[in-house]
């Protein structure tokens, strides 16, 4: 017990006093625990919609980044500047601000701007990724009104020696390596991971924003990305564990023009830096698990024609401590303790700007019978001494039937979003009177995880229809003294339904998985704080009413084929919806054939992207690539 306190100490209260010493620099990593003997605990997630990527598919592609992923295993939207190039993601109607990107359950976004650079996230640094939506995303932390994404880092202690290298080529002087090995003993288990990836991006694209669409070659798009990260777990005993972890990353990219003015030579250099400790003990009723990350983040940019340099910086500490306690089959408690302290510096604040959070969590679930769980949840939210937030939420998942794995869900929650440092300081265009983002959320769902047909086929459902209410929601537009400026809408009201159907069949020497996921989402500015304001009733900007995603792969023997195809709906590029991009559709198509001696397996594995050669852009005059190709060797070794 002493142990306990030390390190309970230690992690929530010790470190604030040193942050505003820690300079490095951007983005995150952390990590959550799998130990032995833990309570089966009777939580609210029946009750909500969440989702998981494959971890097999991470494996196979440790040298991309994470929004390439979501792009081909989603209906999430990314909107992205280009191969390579600044990608953000958003859900369900919501900006990208509303979307709340953690690792290991400690939040990573930017205290500044409220987002995550996705194409910064390496997968080679993570083991599983978690999607949340809606009132899912209150376990985690507020302010996630669309959702969020966990990413997952996890340790297996029977594992003596795992070795992964991965390298990949591909078009536009693309290329991609990582490493990873895993390693140690039945107490300790050390994992090292490292990768590189460069590329030139310099596609040819067909030039829209010129007279005759003359065909031209991308310029000053070059891409170079490092990072390492280690990470040692230690068994104190079978029910208790320390884990330590430490990560670098660093990003050197140009940043290209768009079509309708020249090269104006701007670069964009990222770097982040994070440590992070972590305890876990069980017993036979109850778990406590406590999490504490220090962290930097800087950005350096440049523009070489207009002479300007600038630097901004964040730094601080993240702490969560979670206890769960479940003291009979049909109870169960779950209760947070979150701390975070920033501090920003960018020369267009007035100052250097801190900010803090400090929140509750409490989640009771309770099952009155086998079919049926209730789950209570209440968050209490205070960033920097301004009033509370109190946001609740409600949600039941009823068995339709005894014999069967059809799930019925209903859900209700309050959400709520301060706004981030640049939307009240950035100067000009910043303002300190904006109010809190609020929302109301409602969600109806059926699901079957497990629908057989036969002993060779077997399906899953999930359906779900949602509704979002947001007021006093932050949006940029430009304002009459010739800067953007930043205010809030009086309302905007989202929603929509989504479909994921998977099909899975074994043929004894022939497999094949098909996973098909639709998505609706109609949101729009309902009422506006300015009369003769043309956004009334129209769709947010950059917000696609449909999306389609389609995967199926198929396996014989040692040899597989993979086909991939993305749909998305034309998004209005202004708030009037007076101007907008068309639709697209993207077909994707990867060949694999694995060879495996002993503990040693290799899989080749050949791609072809945007196989019909689409010309799209997924936000305005940003191009992006044609029919591009690509070839992986992944090697691992497992003893």
């Amino acid at each position: 017990m002493r142990l306990i306190f030390i390190i309970t100490a230690f992690l929530l209260w010790g470190i604030h006093p040193a942050i505003a010493q820690f300079g490095v620099k951007d983005t995150v990593k952390i990590k959550e625990v799998k130990i032995y003997n833990s309570p089966q605990i009777v939580t609210p997630e029946s009750a909500f919609k969440s989702l998981e990527v494959d971890s097999l598919e991470l494996s196979e592609k440790s040298s991309g980044n994470l929004a390439d992923v979501l792009n081909e295993h989603s209906t999430i939207f990314v909107k992205s500047y280009g191969s390579n190039g600044l990608s953000s993601v958003s859900f369900r109607g919501t900006s990208a601000a509303h979307t709340m990107l953690l690792w290991n359950d400690i939040p990573i976004n930017s205290s500044m701007n409220g987002q995550v650079d996705f194409s910064l996230i390496p997968l080679a640094f993570f083991d599983g990724v978690e999607i949340d939506f809606g009132g899912a995303s209150l376990d985690k932390n507020a302010g996630s009104l669309g959702g969020s994404i966990n990413l997952k880092n996890e340790v297996d202690y029977s594992n003596r020696l795992s070795i992964s290298a991965q390298q990949r080529i591909a078009s536009f002087g693309n290329s991609g390596t990582s490493f990873i090995v895993k390693g140690g003993r039945e107490k300790l288990q050390v994992h090292l991971r490292s990768f590189y990836k460069f590329g030139e991006n310099n596609y040819s694209y067909v030039n829209k924003g010129k007279e005759g669409f003359p065909e031209e070659e991308l310029e000053n798009a070059a891409t170079q990305q490092t990072g390492v990260m280690g990470e040692l777990f230690y068994l104190l005993s079978k029910r208790s564990e320390v884990s330590a972890q430490f990560s670098s990353l660093i990003s050197k990219r140009e940043i290209p023009s768009i079509m309708l003015i020249n090269n104006n030579r701007e670069t964009q250099n990222d770097y982040s830096n994070r440590f992070s400790l972590g305890y876990i003990f069980n017993s036979d009723f109850w778990q406590l698990s406590i999490k504490s990350s220090l962290f930097g983040d800087q950005l350096d940019y440049e523009n070489q024609l207009l002479q300007t340099q600038t630097s901004t910086a964040f730094r601080g500490v993240k702490n969560v401590a979670t206890f769960v306690f479940q003291p009979s089959t049909k109870h169960s408690f779950k209760s947070k303790l979150h701390y975070d302290y920033d501090v920003a510096e960018n020369k267009a604040y007035p100052q250097d700007e801190e900010l803090s959070r400090k929140a509750f969590y409490l989640n009771y679930s309770y099952s009155p019978s086998s079919r049926v769980i209730l789950s209570l949840i209440n968050r209490v939210e205070v960033v920097s001494n301004q009033p509370a937030l109190i946001l609740p939420a409600f949600g039941i998942s009823y068995q339709l039937f005894e014999e069967s794995n059809w799930l019925l869900r209903l859900n209700a929650s309050k959400n709520a979003k301060y706004p981030n440092l640049n939307d009240l300081y950035w100067q000009p265009g910043g303002n300190e009177d904006l109010k809190v983002e609020r929302s109301n959320g409602l969600e109806l769902g059926i699901v079957n995880s497990e629908l057989k047909l036969s002993k060779s086929a077997q399906f899953d459902v999930n359906a779900n229809l949602f509704y979002l209410n947001i007021q006093d929601y932050i949006l940029w537009e430009p304002s009459a003294f010739g800067y953007w400026r930043s205010r809030n809408i009086e309302e905007v009201e989202s929603k929509g339904g989504e479909l994921n159907i998977g099909m899975y069949l074994n043929w004894g020497k022939l497999k094949s998985r098909t996973i098909a996921q639709y998505g609706y989402t109609s949101s729009v500015n309902k009422q506006v704080k300015q009369v003769n304001d043309a956004s009334v009733n129209k769709q947010l900007i950059y917000v696609p009413a449909h999306s389609f995603n389609f995967r199926s792969s198929f396996e014989w023997k040692t040899w597989s084929l993979i086909y991939q195809m993305n749909y998305n709906a034309e998004r209005y590029t202004t708030t009037d919806n007076s101007d907008y991009l068309p639709f697209y559709t993207l077909h994707n198509l990867q060949f694999q054939k694995q060879l495996t001696v002993r503990k040693q397996r290799l899989v080749i594995m050949a791609e072809i992207n945007n196989v019909f050669n689409s010309n799209y852009q997924a936000i305005q005059w940003r191009p992006m690539p044609g029919r591009n190709y690509g070839i992986t060797i992944n090697y691992q070794l497992l003893k």
